[in-house]
């Protein structure tokens, strides 16, 4: 709630607050003795237990929290004068956003997603390439087709504009992969695409309608069911909710048994 007043203020005023800049180093303060004492209590086994990586991004956290403090000041000097150097100053406000993803410990499901994503990021990899590959050799046909289209045409289009529109769309081999990704996401109607393509022929037009039931009932749900896998394989391992589910069934257990006895 904190972040999200501070950051709307911050919009809607020119007037920096320092009602947030008191709270702000106060919470700093706060997770700072949290962290040092941590460090004193466990010292080494800190980052060698089951919650390492979430105790080195705590640590993270405080860090760069601190880079925001330090560097905070120097932002409104260098505002005019290096705009560059101040946008990479500012880097370090990610943390304010980082601070939100700390709940996600407390919070079984929630844990289970954020580690998912944490840990898919080579899936993730492997799946852009993939993607890419497909788009690639979708592009290299249609722009083949478009490129001998416009060689072998007798006559141009009658339509000024539809003509500029095929060439903005699939002019050159980038122009033909970025259509391309729209169609596939959503970002345009991939009917759009294959009514410009029209005039091209029909095989341009199948190419179109070919990628997108590819893409859409392939590719998107083969992806979406390896990473769904991964996250309930991620929740059977995951110690932390294995451990709250028992507690959980103990509980219920124990009040089975009190009514039982009642």
């Amino acid at each position: 709630l904190l972040l999200a007043a501070q950051v709307q203020h911050e919009a809607v005023s020119d007037e920096p607050s320092d009602v947030f800049m008191y709270l702000e180093y106060c919470f700093v303060s706060i997770f700072t003795f949290e962290q040092v004492v941590k460090v004193f209590a466990f010292r080494s086994r800190l980052y060698r237990d089951i919650d390492r990586y979430w105790n080195a991004f705590d640590m993270l956290i405080v860090l760069c929290s601190w880079a925001d403090i330090v560097i905070a000041s120097f932002t409104a000097r260098l505002q005019g004068t290096n705009a560059t150097v101040a946008k990479l100053l500012k880097l370090p406000r990610l943390a304010r956003v980082l601070r939100m993803c700390r709940t996600a410990r407390f919070f079984g499901s929630l844990r289970v997603m954020v580690l998912m994503i944490m840990r898919s990021f080579l899936s993730l990899f492997w799946v852009i390439v993939v993607i890419f590959g497909i788009l690639f050799i979708f592009a290299l046909l249609l722009t083949q087709s478009v490129t001998e289209y416009f060689r072998s045409a007798s006559t141009l289009l009658r339509d000024a504009s539809a003509q500029d529109e095929l060439i903005d769309c699939f002019g050159s081999l980038f122009q033909t992969i970025y259509s391309l990704s729209q169609a596939m996401t959503g970002g345009r109607n991939w009917g759009e695409y294959a009514q410009i393509l029209a005039p091209v022929g029909w095989d341009a037009v199948a190419i179109v309608v070919m990628f997108i039931f590819f893409t859409a009932f392939s590719v998107v749900n083969i992806v979406t069911g390896v990473f769904v896998d991964g996250a309930i394989e991620m929740s059977k391992s995951d110690r932390m909710l294995m451990l709250e589910k028992r507690m959980h069934q103990t509980s219920e257990i124990a009040g089975q048994l009190l009514e039982l006895l009642i």
